[in-house]
């Protein structure tokens, strides 16, 4: 696995939220870098609807990536960025950097 290449994240849909999993790969890569921050298997996030969460709480992608890897937007991106797939499917449904924010 190169540098440059995204952190793998898997997203899963259940009826009351969203399950968001990092690939073990991924997870043992951010361990290797020495940072102070503990990765976590994966992050469910409970909401009545989703338009809801997102109009309160913003975009729940990008906070559960932050969640899973204990990273900042900024590393995430140095280290090549996202790419988010369902498990059925072996498209993309984002792949790239994301906005970064104030840490």
């Amino acid at each position: 696995m190169s540098a440059a290449e995204p952190i793998e994240i898997l997203v899963g849909y259940e009826a009351d939220g969203v399950v968001y999993q990092i690939r073990p790969r991924d997870k043992r890569r951010i361990l290797a870098l020495a940072l102070p921050t503990k990765p976590v298997r994966r992050v469910f996030i409970g909401y009545d609807t989703k338009e809801q969460f997102e109009q309160t709480y913003g975009p729940i992608v990008e906070q559960a990536v932050i969640l899973l890897t204990g990273l900042t937007s900024k590393q995430i991106n140095d280290l090549g960025g996202l790419r988010i797939k369902s498990p059925s499917s072996d498209k993309p449904i984002f792949e790239g950097m994301i906005e970064e924010t104030a840490a």
